[in-house]
Order: C-alpha cells, then sequence, then structure tokens
C-alpha cells in the first residue's frame, strides 16, 4: 500500500533525524514504528512479546534497580489486606 501523508516541517525533521540516527530509510523507519505501535492483530503473540520485553528488561537491571524493584515489591506484599501474598516466590532464600 502506498500512502501519501503531509507532516509538519518540524515532526518531518525529527523523523528523518531518527531514521538517519537508526542508519534505516525514511520509509522503513516509519514502518517499522507503525508496526510497533499499532494494536496487534495477534493478541496472544503481542501478550508473549510483552512478556519477553518484561523479562530483557529484568535483566538488564543494574543491582541498584533489582533492589529497588525488590523493595517495590515487598512493600506491595506487606500492605495487602490478605494473608496471600503475591511476590513471595520470587524471595525464597533471602531473608525481608
Amino acid at each position: 500500500m502506498t500512502l501519501k501523508l503531509s507532516l509538519p516541517p518540524e515532526l518531518e525533521r525529527r523523523l528523518r533525524a531518527a531514521a538517519s540516527q537508526k542508519g534505516e530509510r525514511v520509509d522503513q523507519f516509519v514502518v517499522q514504528l507503525l508496526d510497533e505501535n499499532l494494536p496487534p492483530t495477534d493478541t496472544k503473540r503481542a501478550a508473549a512479546n510483552l512478556l519477553l520485553d518484561w523479562a530483557k528488561e529484568v535483566e538488564a537491571m543494574t543491582d541498584a534497580e533489582s533492589a529497588e524493584n525488590e523493595r517495590i515489591l515487598r512493600a506491595i506484599d506487606s500492605d495487602r489486606l490478605s494473608d496471600r501474598k503475591l511476590f513471595s516466590h520470587l524471595f525464597k532464600g533471602k531473608s525481608p
């Protein structure tokens, strides 16, 4: 499909700069942006990709970020009215 757009000059400048920074042609870059940002047609695949993205983010955390994440999850668990904790399985073998 061919689509012709009229972009405001500032948006066009930003688009060209972003494509150039990634070393891509503008049209390829726009297709990639659309693909990444439009609602998926396959929701199961989209959900799986989201989980994979989260796993990559967790793997990329620094020690400080990981400690802060653990602190937040412990705080969520401790503030629950229910005795059933949500995240205790993540801290097995670790003291509170």
